[in-house]
Formats: C-alpha cells, structure tokens, sequence
C-alpha cells in the first residue's frame, strides 16, 4: 500500500480530497477520505525481478495470465452451480445447460456472445471485432425484450464492421442465421434500424475502397485491383461520395476498368455481386464517363501498362 503525493491528477472526484492509496495487491486506486474506488483492474508493469535460466524455470517463475478482455461477461468467471442448489424446475433446467448460469439475464447473454462468436468465425473476422460488439451488445441489451437475440447480434455486428471499414452486407449475415429464424434478412434489417435509433449511434462513413477487393476478387480478375483504384481515386477527387451508395461508385469503377482493358465482364456479374441494380451500376457508369475525360482514361491506362 503506498499513498500518492498531491497533486491535481490524483484528486478525488467524489470529495476533492487528495489522500488517495495504491493498493498494489488488489490493483485499485481508493480515496482515503470518503472510500471512492477510483481505478480498479490496474496492470502491474513492474519488472519481478526473477531470473531463469531455462523454460521450465521460466514456467514456474511468470505472473502473467490471458489477455484482459473489456467486453467480456463475467460468465466465465463465475463459480459452478450445483444443480442441488437450484430453487426450482426452471433454474435447473437452466443449470443444466450451462453450470455457470444462473438466472434468465445472464444466460441471455451467453446464447447472444456464442452465436456471436459462430457468426464471426464462419465470416473470420478478428477477435477485436468480436470484442467490440460485445460491447455494444450489452449498450443495447435491452432492446431484445420481444426481438430476436440473433437479429439484434447481427445488426450490432454490422454496425461494428461499418466502423472498421470492413465489407460486409446483411445478406451475408443472415445467411448464417438462416434456418435459425425466420425471414432473418428483413429482422435483421427491423433490428439495425431499431439500434440506430434508440441508441443514437452516429452514422458511419464507409469507402468505396473498402469493397474493391471483396468485389474483385469474387470477380476473379485479380489484376486490374491498382486500375480500379486510380479510377475511383481520380472520381472522388471531382465529385465526392457524399450522397451516393459506395458500393455503386465500387462496381462502376471495376466495371469501367473491365471495358478499357478490354476483359470480358457483364453488367448482370458486377450488379450481382454488389448487390445492386443494374440500373444504378448505368447510371453511376455515366457519371464516371463524364467526369473522367479521355486523356485522364489514357494517363491511368499507360501507367498500368508500365507496372
């Protein structure tokens, strides 16, 4: 235990006091005064001081544990139940299932962070991903009551992978819970509108450049990745994205890239695989015919040769 010297970074928030002890023991920051708990979970970076020689004292000798997760529940750290201490029929159905669980809310929760983890690793997406929707999740738990749990993970997780510019569309995403629910594209969508309102999210700006090769590679033409970059870079430079679906500009950049380099492509393939209409792919195919003038179409297309 150490007490921390006076200074304004060290001052208690609930009474102004400036008595504030390091419990090094429990990782926590305590207000001598009033009792405050002001940091808790704190990670001890000292150096123990230990020497090893080999991997086996090496193993005997390390402090360090598993990565601390922010969102994770704390499920798994809870202690077993014995299914004799259940108060009724219903607990100890609960408890068979899972030992851990012991009431409606958290087992709620462990369905909600499974089926999370299932979805995520059939599209391998990042851990970081999965944590950050946990958290989300729980911001939004409360909108499940008369909602499916699998609709409102998924349109958190669509949210997420909006904001980390990772491509991805609800039809993916209710492919993987198809069968489970049903019409889960349309409760999908009922529950990302749900969660955008109700929680004020703030809209998030996604790029063009996020689909390219996601669209490209489902193509497979592989080599006119740089092409299509120069196009849309040159496009949005002049017009801008504002207003305007980034999966349109996409698709009509590697369309407009197939015609110049003479690779066959229809207008069907591309609008199909970015899930638009293939009225939208003309028309923003228009617009980059009239924005992009000839001599810039020929510069982009001497550049690409010389590569």
């Amino acid at each position: 235990m150490s007490i921390e010297s006076n200074s304004s970074r060290n001052r208690c928030p609930e009474c102004g006091g400036f008595s504030i002890i390091s419990r090094q023991e429990r990782g926590e920051k305590v207000c001598r005064i009033c009792g405050l708990v002001i940091e808790e979970r704190i990670i001890d970076t000292s150096v123990s001081g230990q020497r090893y020689f080999t991997q086996e004292e090496r193993n005997k000798k390390k402090h360090t544990g598993p990565l601390i997760s922010t969102y994770s529940s704390s499920l798994e750290l809870s202690p077993k139940i014995n299914l004799s201490e259940a108060r009724n029929w219903d607990q100890r159905r609960i408890l068979a299932k899972n030992p851990r669980v012991k009431d409606y809310k958290n087992r709620h929760l462990s369905d909600a962070f499974s089926h999370l983890t299932r979805i995520c690793n059939s599209l391998r997406l990042k851990k970081i991903i999965i944590e950050q929707t946990k958290g989300l999740y729980l911001q939004a738990k409360h909108l499940a009551q008369g909602r499916t749990v699998l609709g409102l993970v998924c349109a958190c997780l669509f949210y997420i992978c909006k904001i980390n510019n990772i491509p991805i569309t609800f039809k993916e995403l209710a492919e993987n819970i198809t069968g489970l629910i049903e019409n889960p594209l349309k409760k999908v969508k009922k529950c990302y509108l749900i969660l955008f309102k109700e929680l004020n999210l703030p809209s998030p700006r996604v790029s063009p450049y996020s689909f390219i090769s996601c669209f490209i590679s489902d193509l497979g033409q592989t080599n006119i990745i740089g092409f299509t970059t120069q196009l849309i870079t040159l496009y949005l430079s002049k017009v801008g994205c504002k207003g305007t679906d980034p999966k349109g500009i996409c698709a009509a950049g590697i369309y407009l890239a197939c015609i110049r380099l003479n690779i066959k492509c229809t207008q069907r393939e591309i609008s199909k695989i970015a899930q638009i209409s293939e009225v939208t792919l003309r028309s923003r195919l228009k617009k980059f015919q009239k924005v992009i003038k000839e001599s810039e179409f020929l510069k982009i297309s001497n550049e690409h040769k010389n590569l």
